[in-house]
């Protein structure tokens, strides 16, 4: 059934991806974002083991090299200035179909060290003045927000810095997630996005101490999954198969940890026992297990016709002056500039992200993403 699905999935995509090898998605003032969207959507297609997916990806990364051959990034679209979360995709997509790409790789990394602030997190944009050349806003307005740092970008960027910026930044992921298990969201309009990066970030490059970190942030995403399988976020009403998608990719995280001392098995009394104690070990419950089947079945159900899912990645555009999107209340729904809310029109961002957090469940057919 899921390798089905994966199939029409790939297939939308494929059918998407312009002539110039690129995807574009979120229609904003800066115009749809290509270099953002084809990264993020070419990263996903690489983690898919067939080969029209894996040519795609690959003239996707060709492409976006000649977008940029004189710059060290990548930014939401070509006439926009390069960013670190752009940057950070598009080093995904590199590795995933060109790691032999040395030169670029190295300058991407380059560019994205020089974006880590004082707190260890990392900005979307490190200097102000080239992204208010381009909106051609004021000196008087501020872009402290864009230029702050980032949990999502942060997590996305992590696995590209040098040891001692590495070993900040996990700090900084450590104090900024949430009592509840998530992590806060700059630029989606709920956290699941950001969270199932951070949780996932911490898994690859934290230590011990982090599993109960990684454990609240299960518990976390599978309090979010209600009981048809759907994730229902405040934007999106009817289910957000985005949202969905991304506690799914945070359940993955379920299970043994690789830190589980001996003589710790699966169980109930065991999960209790390793709260109860503040153990470092993660153990799958049949409530984690169950709520990942339903969001599997949910997204199963809701595939649309042409392989994609409804339009449901939400994201959001806070002032660039705003540093904290929460205390920010004048949203415009499918706006196009500063305080808006903007949907990914032609379903791509949605459709890739779900098909990252489906592909695990085919053993043997898919690389990791």
């Amino acid at each position: 059934m899921v390798a089905t699905v994966v199939e029409d999935a790939v297939s939308y995509l494929l059918d998407q991806q312009g002539p110039d090898s690129l995807w574009a998605d979120f229609d904003t003032l800066a115009g749809e974002s290509d270099e953002w969207v084809t990264a993020y959507v070419a990263a996903s297609l690489a983690s898919v083991d067939d080969p029209a997916a894996t040519d795609a990806s690959r003239a996707a990364w060709r492409r976006l090299v000649r977008h940029r051959f004189w710059r060290a990034g990548w930014g939401y679209t070509r006439g926009v200035p390069c960013d670190a979360d752009s940057t950070a995709w598009a080093l995904r997509l590199a590795d995933r179909v060109e790691p032999a790409a040395r030169l670029s790789r190295w300058r991407a990394s380059r560019y994205l060290r020089k974006h880590q602030r004082d707190d260890g997190g990392i900005a979307t944009y490190r200097l102000s003045r080239p992204i208010r050349r381009f909106t051609g806003l004021s000196r008087d307005v501020s872009f402290d927000g864009w230029c702050h740092s980032h949990p999502s970008v942060t997590a996305a960027t992590l696995h590209y810095l040098d040891e001692p910026q590495r070993d900040a930044a996990i700090q900084y992921l450590r104090e900024t997630q949430a009592d509840a298990g998530c992590w806060p969201s700059y630029w989606w309009t709920d956290p699941a996005y950001t969270t199932a990066l951070a949780a996932t970030a911490l898994e690859r490059h934290g230590d011990r101490d982090d599993e109960t970190r990684i454990a609240a942030a299960v518990e976390w995403a599978t309090d979010q999954i209600d009981e048809d399988g759907r994730v229902v976020p405040a934007v999106v009403q009817s289910g957000s198969p985005f949202a969905t998608a991304c506690c799914l990719r945070t359940l993955r995280l379920r299970g043994v940890s690789r830190h589980q001392p001996a003589g710790i098995t699966d169980g109930g009394a065991a999960s209790q026992q390793g709260r109860d104690c503040g153990a470092d070990v993660r153990i799958s419950t049949e409530r984690d297990e169950a709520a990942a089947d339903r969001a599997i079945e949910w997204l199963h159900r809701t595939q649309r016709f042409d392989g994609s899912w409804d339009t449901a990645a939400s994201l959001q555009i806070p002032p660039p002056d705003v540093v904290d999107p929460e205390t920010y209340d004048d949203w415009t729904i499918d706006g196009r500039g500063g305080g808006s809310v903007v949907f990914d029109q032609h379903r791509t961002f949605t459709t890739a992200t779900v098909l990252s957090a489906l592909c695990p469940a085919i053993r043997g057919s898919t690389r990791e993403p």
